[in-house]
């Protein structure tokens, strides 16, 4: 991952204890969450929400880490709470930092995969680990990248039934299909078969309904388009319907039959924050 390495560079330099906008703007961040009694800290909710890892890749990374502070700390890791983690500085400003010189959501997931207590260190310290990181990690992606995409491709042609070429043809168009789990692709998959009544060549063809949410536009959508057809109010297909921005999505679906559907909007934005009512 070229971009990755060539972000480390600036990194490098933005770390160095010289005053720059990157520290100012993660030293408030620090000092904003200390004057806040903080949350019981989870590393692996954490993670999830603010590294984008995978449910069952932020045990992991989550159990590395506890490894390391035990050793570290020559104690136990089952003596070793979360709050160790968030102990010598506040690993949102950590992110900051990272975000700030480029760094994309993924390629923080690739570093904090690779050194997870890089989030317990402080702002001026972060230039040691990345240097120690660097020319392990370039090397870690490369290999690992090839083994992950390969096995995700051969997800996909085992699941979806199609053939390497259309498979390739699919991540040209939609890269990103490629960083999600296989427990989220089978779900999305299932209900794309299931329920929105869709053949697995179609999906393959429009790899875009397997980067799109199930939670927050699948499922809701396709919930609003069920209730539209049953009252003889549309005759677009499910893929017409989601592949639409939210704003043009809610004007054309949710406000213009306001009058006709009483209670559409209400019921569109419950399902949205997972609640699917049975009807309306």
């Amino acid at each position: 991952m070229p971009r990755l390495r060539n972000s480390l560079f600036p990194l490098l330099r933005a770390a160095s204890p010289l005053p720059s906008p990157i520290h100012r703007r993660a030293c408030r961040l620090l000092s904003t969450s200390t004057a806040i009694t903080p949350a019981p800290f989870s590393l692996e909710d954490y993670l999830v929400a603010s590294c984008g890892l995978a449910p069952t890749q932020a045990r992991e990374v989550s159990k590395k880490a506890f490894h390391e502070l035990s050793r570290a700390h020559r104690r136990p890791s089952d003596e070793l709470s979360s709050s160790r983690i968030n102990s010598a500085s506040n690993p949102d400003a950590i992110l900051a930092l990272l975000s700030g010189v480029g760094l994309s959501r993924d390629d923080i997931a690739v570093v904090v995969s690779a050194d997870p207590l890089i989030l317990r260190a402080s702002v001026k310290n972060i230039a040691p680990r990345l240097l120690a990181l660097r020319d392990r990690l370039v090397a870690t992606i490369s290999r690992n990248s090839k083994d992950r995409v390969a096995a995700k491709l051969e997800f996909y042609k085992r699941i979806l039934g199609v053939s390497e070429s259309e498979v390739s043809t699919a991540v040209s168009k939609m890269p990103n299909i490629l960083r999600f789990s296989d427990e989220i692709l089978l779900r999305k998959i299932k209900f794309l078969v299931s329920e929105a009544a869709m053949e697995p060549r179609y999906i393959v063809e429009r790899p875009v309904l397997l980067a799109l949410s199930l939670e927050k536009r699948l499922l809701p959508r396709h919930y609003v388009i069920k209730v539209l057809q049953e009252k003889g109010l549309l005759d677009m297909s499910f893929y017409s319907v989601v592949a639409l921005g939210e704003d043009t999505f809610k004007s054309k679906f949710i406000d213009r039959h306001k009058d006709s559907v009483p209670g559409l909007a209400d019921t569109y934005a419950a399902a949205r924050a997972g609640i699917m009512p049975s009807r309306i």
